[in-house]
């Protein structure tokens, strides 16, 4: 099973370089206006999103490596998972110490860490 591609949804303004609209984000906002070519679809305006641009059940929440993602705290949580199925993401609430304990653990059981941390070397 494969990924759709989506296009970019950008707001009408910043992107076409309006003039008048230079300091409004990209970010996408439903157009409201009575006039706004965007909301009556007029073909070069740029796509909105819609129902059909879904990705299927199976692929929701996936992390773009292609493996779905595990926030893990605590060793126990690597004993049960799949390193085939799931990536690893190391806790933000740990400190350095534990993540290296962490992150050498599940190494040696093959996973992929999307956080890995890297070794500072001293003097």
């Amino acid at each position: 099973m494969k990924r759709k591609k989506k296009p970019d949804f950008k707001r009408i303004g910043p992107s076409d370089g309006h003039r008048l609209k230079r300091r409004i984000s990209d970010s996408w906002r439903k157009p409201r206006g009575i006039d706004n070519k965007q909301r009556i679809r007029v073909k070069h305006y740029g796509k909105s999103p819609n129902i059909g641009y879904r990705n299927p059940k199976k692929l929701r929440g996936m992390h773009p490596s292609g493996l779905f993602e595990v926030l893990v705290e605590r060793i126990e949580q690597l004993e049960g998972l799949d390193k085939e199925k799931y990536a690893i993401r190391l806790s933000g609430r740990l400190g350095r110490k534990k993540k290296m304990i962490i992150q050498e653990q599940a190494m040696k059981m093959g996973f992929h860490i999307l956080n890995p941390i890297k070794e500072v070397k001293q003097g």
